[in-house]
């Protein structure tokens, strides 16, 4: 229950005085119940929706499997709004009896998109950049390179840049792990990757895609719940299927996934490895050249700025120009 500054701080921009140090539950629902916010807003403490708050609050989800769904569709009557990160989320909420409002918004966002040097010729190096966890589905790619090499005379090399205990298997040369890496030696990275790749079972917004994606570096994703809306198959990128996965899409747990493990994922990863490296390099070119431009303006910073006051600024109880007016907000992110 002790706060500290440093550990727990979100961002070197917010002035340490606007940070309140309390963490215990009592303290929290006590000092929201005794202050006129005019929003609240939720991020990743899912149990708030158990405590005895006066106030209607807004919810931060980033993932139709995230099992808060539910809770909020229970508990929705203590809920303002819902704040998520892609079309079929927001279609899923309200196919499931959700009223209250639900507000697409842009989790992640750049200063500027970066200035790209299109490649001259394919490297027959792909990425798969992030965590080593189970959910990464990252031994389906290992899989799926090897039957692709062992199938084609040019071998592709696979870089596995993240950390994480889960244990992969089938490594032979092409597939190197190189650790964690900043984003600048990721930057780095990308000058001799024709591709970043993911097979992942879940996701909210890919950060590592999207990063890619505005290095003109084109994406191969499994075609899971809105990927589509990041990755348009054959104009930035690739979409490939898992097998079963139409019969957990729907899930609001994230219990079912791992039964996609199936067989078929390996070859579904070769056969896509297949159609990206039948492009010719004119075509990668113009698939990179999509790549940046899906990522100018969506992901731009003010422009995000923008389309989130806006949100606020469009709400019932918000009468007065927002941009000429200081409204006390709680924000809470869990530690």
């Amino acid at each position: 229950n002790i706060f500290n500054y440093y550990v727990n701080r979100l961002n070197n921009e917010i002035p340490n005085c606007n940070i309140v140090r309390i963490t215990n539950t009592k303290s929290i629902t006590r000092f929201i119940n005794n202050n006129d916010f005019k929003f609240i807003i939720n991020n990743k403490m899912n149990e708030s929706l158990e405590w005895d708050i006066n106030k209607k609050i807004q919810y931060i989800c980033h993932n139709s499997m995230d099992p808060l769904n539910l809770q909020l569709i229970k508990h929705q009557k203590k809920v303002e709004s819902v704040f998520t990160i892609n079309n079929f989320h927001k279609k899923l909420l309200t196919l499931n009896g959700f009223k209250p409002a639900i507000n697409l918004y842009n989790n992640y966002v750049f200063e500027t998109i970066p200035i790209v040097t299109p490649h001259k010729r394919k490297h027959y190096n792909i990425a798969c950049i992030g965590r080593i966890s189970a959910e990464k589905n990252i031994q389906c790619i290992i899989d799926g390179v090897v039957i692709y090499n062992s199938n084609n005379k040019i071998k592709i090399n696979l870089y596995i840049i993240g950390d994480g205990n889960y244990r992969l298997s089938n490594i032979n040369r092409y597939i190197i792990q190189t650790g964690r890496f900043t984003y600048d030696e990721i930057v780095d990275i990308y000058k001799k990757t024709d591709f970043v790749i993911s097979a992942s079972f879940t996701e909210g917004k890919p950060f590592s895609i999207i990063e890619a994606l505005s290095n003109g570096i084109p994406c191969i994703h499994s075609n899971i719940n809105g990927i589509s809306e990041i990755i348009t198959n054959g104009s930035n990128g690739l979409l490939f299927d898992l097998e079963n996965y139409d019969k957990i899409k729907y899930d609001m747990t994230f219990d079912n996934m791992y039964k996609l493990n199936h067989v078929q994922n390996k070859y579904n990863v070769a056969d896509v490895l297949y159609r990206a490296y039948n492009l010719d390099i004119n075509q990668w070119k113009t698939m990179s050249m999509n790549a940046t431009k899906s990522c100018e303006r969506k992901y731009n910073k003010q422009y995000c700025i923008m389309k989130k006051r806006d949100l606020f600024k469009n709400k019932n109880t918000v009468t007065d120009n927002i941009s000429n007016k200081k409204l006390k907000i709680f924000v809470n992110f869990k530690p």
